[in-house]
């Protein structure tokens, strides 16, 4: 057994090049069609959420963070779409923006104590801090 071959756990299959290419087309035609189901769930989905808010016939702040969550999935899909990578800060503001509609609706609820206030704003602050992380590293990377 050769140097290379020690740290190996077992024979290495190459597979021909006819079968690397059929994969490589599965997977792109399989994660436009995931993104398009995606797309049309969260487009559905946020058309639902304005014909309640129009039937309500008031709009509460809730509501505006709910039609922002889908704008925020929205702009997450169009971004993997056109650059084939996942905006990882993306996910984080869309909890941010979860957390904060939950803080508003225990915060107009008086039944609830002042533990959940704390606990979702220090969920906040984490996931705040995990976004600055993330764009100081992309920064520093040159991206």
């Amino acid at each position: 057994m050769d140097a290379r071959n020690a740290d190996s756990t077992g024979p290495e299959l190459e597979l021909p090049p006819a079968v690397v290419r059929l994969g490589t087309a599965a997977g792109v035609w399989v994660r436009i069609a995931l993104l398009a189901v995606i797309g049309i769930m969260t487009l559905v989905a946020a058309g639902f959420a304005i014909v309640g808010i129009v039937q309500a016939g008031r709009v509460t702040i809730s509501d505006v963070l709910l039609i922002f969550i889908y704008m925020e999935i929205w702009a997450m899909i169009v971004v993997e779409a056109t650059t084939r990578r996942l905006p990882v800060n993306f996910i984080i503001y869309i909890a941010i923006t979860v957390l904060t509609r939950h803080l508003v609706g225990v915060a107009g609820d008086k039944s609830e104590s002042d533990i959940g206030l704390l606990i979702d704003a220090g969920a906040i602050l984490i996931l705040t801090l995990a976004a600055v992380l993330l764009e100081v590293k992309r920064r520093a990377s040159g991206e």
